[in-house]
């Protein structure tokens, strides 16, 4: 087995392995022209590496390497290390994460982060062998369209409008010229204000990179992604994009102001996101909340959400080759 640096024809080779696992959250490229996207859409300044273990059966695992957004100060750095099942316990792993953990060391003081799922307990096992420590939880979540009620939803969203509240979608926003930089400001406020891990201090993204990925990103859907305003006060936001499964949507951050909370405004959103995706034919809403996060969790199963597993978020410090 030889392992090579990644060229852009193993793209399909790639996602053949990713697909394998049968992970469907947390959402990342399931076909080689999303794993183009993301690519395309990542600033020229980014670090982004990828490698592929291959034999004479083709390739049959890979690693990637993928600057993220900055964590206590620090670089971030994604990693990612999969193997078919009939090629596992190899050291193929092993030698794919190597690649890939001196590639990061060049890159300075970094935290290099990396996924874990309840259903794959070996995973956590394999980072944790490796330095890594679990710093985080979440429950990833699915609604099937068709089964779900609007019952009442009409009456919940007039009862708030009636004290000043007004649900509009970023589409609905367009004619303002400020638009991007409201939502820019609204974002980074309630970003710090949801739960997360223990000692994680928050570091908003540049404008740039945050319209890249909010704005720019051919994911994002204006058309039901969710602002609410109190008068002209922007007050709260619902992330709602394309999902990479074929029919459905998926929904990212949802905060309100939190002297505006527990009024049923974080409710109407959800239930704005049902209507949109019934009137698109959209078959599966998904999303996700942390484990600790209890009062998300009670609205989810509230609207007919079903939890699937667990996806854990797992971290190690690296400090650089120099």
């Amino acid at each position: 087995m030889t392992i090579r640096e990644a060229r852009e024809d193993d793209y399909a080779a790639i996602i053949a392995v990713r697909n394998a696992e049968g992970v469907p959250w947390p959402e990342k490229a399931r076909t080689v022209e999303a794993l183009r996207e993301l690519d395309r859409n990542r600033g020229p300044d980014k670090f982004c590496r990828r490698w592929v273990s291959e034999g004479t059966d083709g390739v049959v695992g890979f690693s990637s390497c993928v600057q993220g957004w900055p964590y206590n100060g620090k670089m971030t750095l994604m990693a990612e290390v999969a193997v078919l099942e009939g090629w596992r316990g190899r050291g193929l792993g092993t030698r794919l994460f190597a690649a890939l953990r001196e590639a990061a060391e060049r890159q300075g003081p970094a935290w290099l982060c990396a996924d874990g799922y309840s259903l794959y307990p070996r995973g956590a096992g394999f980072l944790a062998a490796r330095g890594f420590r679990e710093t985080w939880r979440e429950t990833p979540v699915e609604l099937d369209v068709a089964g779900a009620s609007l019952d009442r939803f009409e009456e919940e969203k007039a009862a708030l409008e009636r004290q000043g509240f007004s649900f509009r979608t970023m589409a609905d926003l367009a004619g303002d010229p400020g638009r991007d930089g409201k939502l820019y400001r609204l974002y980074t406020a309630l970003a710090p204000t949801v739960p997360c891990e223990e000692g994680y201090v928050y570091e908003a993204p540049s404008f740039e990179d945050w319209r890249k990925e909010q704005i720019e990103d051919p994911s994002t859907l204006p058309e039901a992604y969710q602002v609410v305003l109190y008068g002209d006060r922007w007050i709260g936001l619902k992330e709602v994009g394309k999902g990479a499964a074929p029919g459905s949507v998926a929904c990212g951050l949802m905060a309100v102001a939190p002297e505006f909370r527990r009024r049923g405004l974080a409710r109407v959103m959800q239930r704005k996101t049902i209507e949109y995706a019934k009137r698109s034919g959209c078959a599966v809403l998904k999303s996700c909340t942390a484990t600790c996060n209890f009062p998300m969790q009670e609205l989810y199963a509230s609207l007919g959400y079903r939890k699937l597993y667990e996806w854990s978020q797992h971290m190690m410090e690296i400090q650089g080759a120099g």
